[in-house]
C-alpha cells in the first residue's frame, strides 16, 4: 500500500473527531443541519492548516450521507465513503488558484443546472477562491447569489480580503483561529503516544512553536521526525533537524544585546552561523522571544531586564524590518551582523538610556527624601582683600536670569522695578545695580524696603551667601567723556579674556 503522509491519514471523518474546526463553527454547522436550515454558500476564512478544506468535506457528507442530512455523517453509506475516497461526482473541489480565469467559472456556472447524480446535494468546494480573476468573480456573482437548489458553494481562503464585497455579502462567513501553540503540543503527543513513538515533551513544544498556529504543518514536521528518529524523537534532535537554536541559545544572545555586551554577541552569532542554523528562522526565533519578554514586562514592570519598555519596543521593530529584508538579501549574514549592532550601538540606544537617566533622576528630585533635604549649591567663590570668602561677580552675572525668575515667583512687582536695572559690579557683599535716568523711579522703589528684602532673601536662597543691594544711578561723565569711553571699553575686554574678578582698575 502506497505511504500516506500524517496530516492526510489523520484527516478528521466526522465533527466529533481530532482538531477539525473551533466550537462556534462546529456548533453552528451542526445546528443548520439539524434544523435543516442550509444556506446556498458559506465562506471559511482562516490561516493555513487551521481545518477549512476538512470541515467543508465534513459538511458535504453531513448534507449528503444517506442518514442525513445529519449533524454527524455516518462514514460508512457508500456517499460517505465515496466522498471520503476523492471519487464522488457531486463533490467537486476546485483550486482557483489553477482554475482563475472566466472560461472555468463560466464552464462551472453552466454545470450547476445539473442534478446531482447520487446525493441529495451538489457541493461545489473552491479553494484559495481569493485567486479568482476580477472578471471570473462577476460570472461567479450571479449564480452564487441565486443557485439552484440543490447546490452548495463552499469558498476557502486565506486572505478574506483580497474578495470583492460583492462575494462577501453572499456568504455566510466562519472565521478559523490558528490553534494554539498548546493545543498542538498535546495533540501531537497523544498522536505519539497512540502509535508507539516516544517523543520528549520539549520536541513537541518545539515542534508545536514552529508551526505557528498550523495543525498541517505541525503534522508535517513530525511525520519528517517520525522517520529521521526511527520511532524517538528528543528535543535535541528536532533542534538539529529543523535547524534551529534551543530556547537557551536564544536567551544568551539576547541578554548580549540588552546588557550592550557587543563582542560577545557579535562571537555568538559566529558560532550559530558556522553550525549551519537558518537565519530566517534563526530571526523569527529572536522576535518571538523579544515578543514574550515584552508581555513579560508589561505584567511585571519591576523587572529586571535593565532597559525600558519604548527601547524594548525599537528592538522587535528592528528585527522585524531585517526579517524583512533579509529574504532578499545576497549576505544575510551581513544583514544579521547589522541587525545585532543596530540593537545595540544605536543612537536610539543612547537616546533610552539619557531618557531612563532623566527618568532616574526625576524620580529623586520627586521623592519625600530629597525634598526634606536642604538645597545645596555650588557657587564660585574667590578671597576679598581681608581674606574673607564671598561671592564671585561671574557666578552672578551668569545666573542673574535665574535672580529674576526667583525674585518674580515671590512678587510681580519687585520684578518689574528689578527687570529694567543693569548688574554692575561687586562691591564686598553688596551688588551695585545701575539705572539710567529714565528709570529713576525705579531705582527708588527697589531701594524700598519691601522690595529691597524680597530681592535679598532670593540672593540668599541660590548663592548660600549673605549679600546685599544697592541701586546707583548712571554717570553721565562716563557717556560724554571719550578717554572714558575708550578706558571703559578696554576694561570690558580685560574682563571678557581673564574675567571681572581677576581685572582691577587703576588710575
Amino acid at each position: 500500500m502506497a505511504y500516506k503522509a500524517l496530516y492526510r491519514k489523520l484527516r478528521p471523518g466526522s465533527f466529533s473527531q481530532g482538531y477539525v474546526a473551533q466550537q462556534h463553527i462546529r456548533t453552528t454547522l451542526q445546528n443548520s443541519l439539524k434544523n435543516k436550515k442550509i444556506a446556498h454558500a458559506y465562506l471559511f476564512s482562516g490561516p493555513r492548516g487551521t481545518g477549512k478544506t476538512s470541515t467543508a468535506k465534513i459538511f458535504a457528507k453531513a448534507l449528503n450521507c444517506l442518514e442525513g442530512p445529519t449533524p454527524e455523517p455516518c462514514n460508512v453509506c457508500s456517499v460517505c465513503k465515496k466522498i471520503n475516497e476523492n471519487s464522488s461526482l457531486d463533490v467537486l473541489e476546485i483550486d482557483a488558484a489553477s482554475n482563475r480565469g472566466i472560461d472555468e467559472i463560466r464552464d462551472l456556472r453552466d454545470k450547476v443546472n445539473y442534478a446531482p447524480s447520487e446525493s441529495r446535494y451538489k457541493v461545489y468546494i473552491i479553494d484559495e477562491v481569493h485567486m479568482l480573476t476580477t472578471e471570473a468573480f462577476n460570472a461567479l456573482l450571479k449564480t452564487l447569489e441565486e443557485p439552484p437548489t440543490h447546490v452548495v458553494f463552499i469558498l476557502a481562503t486565506t486572505e478574506p480580503h483580497k474578495l470583492p464585497a460583492t462575494i462577501l455579502s453572499r456568504c455566510q462567513r466562519f472565521d478559523f483561529r490558528p490553534f494554539k501553540t498548546a493545543e498542538i503540543c498535546q495533540y501531537l503527543m497523544e498522536i505519539c503516544e497512540n502509535n508507539g513513538i516516544y517523543i520528549e515533551e520539549e520536541a513537541a513544544q518545539i515542534l508545536a512553536g514552529k508551526a505557528d498556529g498550523s495543525m498541517r504543518d505541525a503534522l508535517s514536521l513530525l511525520d519528517q521526525l517520525i522517520v529521521y528518529g526511527d520511532g524517538t524523537i528528543t528535543a535535541s534532535l528536532v533542534l538539529d533537524v529543523l535547524g534551529v537554536l534551543s530556547p537557551s541559545t536564544i536567551n544568551e544572545l539576547i541578554g548580549y544585546i540588552f546588557d550592550r555586551k557587543l563582542d560577545q554577541a557579535l562571537e555568538l552569532l559566529d558560532i550559530i552561523i558556522q553550525q549551519g542554523k537558518d537565519i530566517q528562522s534563526f530571526i523569527e526565533d529572536i522576535i518571538n522571544r523579544l515578543r514574550d519578554i515584552m508581555f513579560e514586562n508589561l505584567k511585571n514592570p519591576k523587572g529586571s531586564i535593565g532597559l525600558s519598555l519604548q527601547e524594548l519596543i525599537r528592538i522587535i521593530e528592528i528585527f522585524i524590518q531585517g526579517s524583512k529584508d533579509i529574504k532578499n538579501s545576497s549576505h544575510p549574514k551581513i544583514l544579521l551582523e547589522t541587525l545585532i549592532i543596530k540593537s545595540i550601538e544605536g543612537d536610539y540606544r543612547k537616546l533610552s538610556l539619557l531618557e531612563k537617566r532623566i527618568e532616574d533622576l526625576e524620580k529623586v528630585l520627586n521623592s519625600p527624601s530629597f525634598k526634606s533635604t536642604p538645597r545645596v549649591e555650588v557657587v564660585e567663590k574667590v578671597k576679598d582683600d581681608k581674606g574673607q570668602s564671598s561671592i564671585g561677580f561671574n557666578t552672578i552675572k551668569n545666573s542673574w536670569d535665574k535672580v529674576l525668575f526667583a525674585v518674580k515667583k515671590e512678587s510681580v512687582s519687585t520684578h518689574a522695578w528689578l527687570k529694567e536695572g543693569i548688574l554692575d559690579k561687586l562691591d564686598g557683599d553688596t551688588i551695585e545695580i545701575m539705572y539710567e535716568d529714565k528709570y529713576l523711579l525705579h531705582r527708588e522703589n527697589i531701594m524700598k524696603e519691601n522690595h529691597k528684602n524680597i530681592i535679598e532673601k532670593v540672593l540668599t536662597n541660590i548663592f548660600n551667601v549673605d549679600l546685599k543691594i544697592k541701586a546707583i544711578t548712571k554717570e553721565k561723565g562716563k557717556k560724554n567723556n571719550p578717554k572714558m569711553k575708550e578706558k571703559d571699553n578696554l576694561v570690558s575686554m580685560a574682563e571678557k579674556l581673564f574675567g571681572q574678578d581677576l581685572v582691577e582698575v587703576k588710575d
